[in-house]
């Protein structure tokens, strides 16, 4: 890879926000980031994400970015530091499935509803994944035991939209996850929404 080059792309992008330059760093760079974030991740999908979201806040941040060294050493940077928050948000999500399972057991005893953790917890990442990238934050600092002003200043949002958002993502799970624990006991879905929405209020 020439480093020239790629540093006059960026400067073509920084200036005159031209977007063929930017596709040209795209397609020298790509290959080399999704290769470093598949091999933390090992998830194809996610990997591809995590790379088109470097590239995403590459090219809606142009104008006020400024990279001191090579681009290919700020784009690694840059991703780095997504791959330490997905593992932070894979953890936040851990941490409160089990104190959603406490909160549940408190109530009944697991086998009489036949709990799951896994299949609890692969449901709920995959609903999760399916919300908008600022409504999915929001919910998970919220678990993080964030407050809706330390969550609206993280995310430059403001505190009501912080709420809607909250009130939103309740509002998908309380919808969808009824269908996708069909085959659990009727009292399943009761008592899981319940538990979230307990750490959700109490955090």
């Amino acid at each position: 890879m020439d480093q020239a080059q790629v540093k006059n792309w960026w400067i073509e992008v920084k200036t005159q926000s031209n977007r063929k330059a930017f596709d040209r760093i795209y397609l020298s760079t790509w290959h080399k980031l999704y290769a470093q974030a598949w091999r933390r991740v090992e998830d194809e999908d996610v990997a591809k994400d995590m790379v088109q979201d470097v590239f995403v806040k590459l090219w809606e941040g142009r104008q006020s970015i400024t990279i001191a060294g090579t681009v290919p050493a700020y784009l690694n940077a840059v991703l780095k530091n997504r791959i330490m928050d997905y593992f932070q948000s894979e953890n936040v999500l851990k941490s409160a499935l089990e104190r959603a399972f406490l909160i549940m057991e408190s109530v009944v005893d697991r086998p009489e509803l036949g709990l799951s953790y896994e299949e609890t917890e692969g449901i709920l990442e995959e609903e999760l994944a399916k919300m908008p990238k600022n409504m999915r934050e929001t919910f998970l600092l919220r678990l993080d035991n964030q407050s809706i002003p330390m969550i609206a200043q993280s995310l430059n949002l403001a505190d009501q939209t912080v709420n809607n958002l909250l009130t939103e993502a309740r509002r998908r799970l309380k919808d969808n996850l009824p269908r996708r624990f069909e085959n659990h006991h009727p009292q399943y879905v009761i008592l899981f929404l319940y538990a979230l929405n307990e750490i959700l209020i109490y955090n």
